[in-house]
C-alpha cells in the first residue's frame, strides 16, 4: 500500500470482531496520528458514516506502516475525518510512584513544548 492519506480507515480483526481506526495525520515528533473509533463490530462495517455515532472518538500516535506490514490491520476504505488533527497534545513528564503524574507537558503540533 502507498503512503496512508488522512481519511483512510483500516480495519483490525480479532476474536472479539472488528475494530476501525483512521489515519489523521503525522506528528512532526511523534509520527502516525490515528484517530481510534471505541468500539467493535460483529460484522465488517460497509457505511463509516456509522462510526461517528460509536462515542468518542480520540487521537493517539500508532506505528501505522508497521501495523501494516505485519497484517496487523487493513486498509478498507476513505472517508472524511471522523475527527481534526489536533493542534495541542499533552504528554506526561515526571512520574511518581504509584504511578501518579507529577506534571505535563503541553505541546504544540509542530514539536515545540509550550508548558
Amino acid at each position: 500500500m502507498a503512503k496512508p492519506v488522512a481519511g483512510d480507515i483500516f480495519e483490525i480483526e480479532d476474536e472479539c470482531g472488528f475494530h476501525y481506526i483512521q489515519f489523521i495525520g503525522m506528528h512532526v515528533k511523534y509520527g502516525d496520528t490515528i484517530a481510534v473509533v471505541p468500539h467493535s463490530f460483529t460484522a465488517p462495517v460497509e457505511d463509516f458514516e456509522k462510526l461517528k455515532e460509536c462515542g468518542m472518538i480520540y487521537p493517539v500516535f500508532y506505528p501505522l506502516p508497521a501495523s501494516l506490514r505485519h497484517k496487523l490491520s487493513k486498509f478498507v476504505g476513505h472517508s472524511p475525518l471522523l475527527i481534526e488533527f489536533p493542534t495541542v497534545f499533552r504528554r506526561p513528564g515526571r512520574v511518581d510512584p504509584g504511578p501518579r503524574v507529577a506534571n505535563w507537558f503541553i505541546d504544540e503540533a509542530d514539536g515545540k513544548t509550550r508548558v
